[in-house]
């Protein structure tokens, strides 16, 4: 029977466990992991994404795609910045990719930092315009036609 019940626990989805926790025991560590150390490309990002729960991802990826020309501008490849966030100095710049979606340091804002902050609930498209989140007018427009 606790052998049952163990198998049960190492098959059970990580929600259904520990939701909106991630410790070095979880599954999920290991991918976010891996990922922290991997190359830019449209399926990490996409995948990190999702891994560190942000809400609305599929937005929110379509938000890197614009903000990076497909992960091709130059402040993605020189700063590690996939979102444009900006402090008083400039373009942020983090050590790696993945920070700019999900920071470890406190100091930094990650995508995820930002979201958790500032977003409750509701149609996201309504929240970017709501807090201006672009200078452009036509960015939410923009991002709906984007096709991924």
């Amino acid at each position: 029977m606790k052998k049952l019940i163990l198998i049960l626990l190492v098959f059970m989805p990580i929600e259904v466990v520990a939701p909106r926790t991630i410790t070095k025991y979880d599954p999920t560590f290991f991918y976010i992991s891996e990922l922290q150390h991997s190359e830019l490309t449209l399926k990490n990002v996409e995948k990190y994404i999702k891994l560190v729960k942000i809400k609305c991802p599929k937005i929110v990826f379509k938000q890197f795609i614009l903000e990076t020309g497909w992960g091709k501008s130059n402040i993605c490849k020189t700063c590690n910045n996939l979102f444009g966030f900006r402090n008083k100095k400039g373009y942020i710049k983090y050590k790696h990719w993945t920070e700019s979606i999900s920071s470890t340091d406190p100091n930094i804002t990650g995508y995820k930092q930002f979201q958790d902050k500032k977003y409750r609930e509701g149609y996201y498209y309504t929240f970017l315009e709501k807090i201006k989140y672009s200078e452009s007018c036509n960015y939410v427009r923009i991002l709906k036609l984007i096709k991924t």
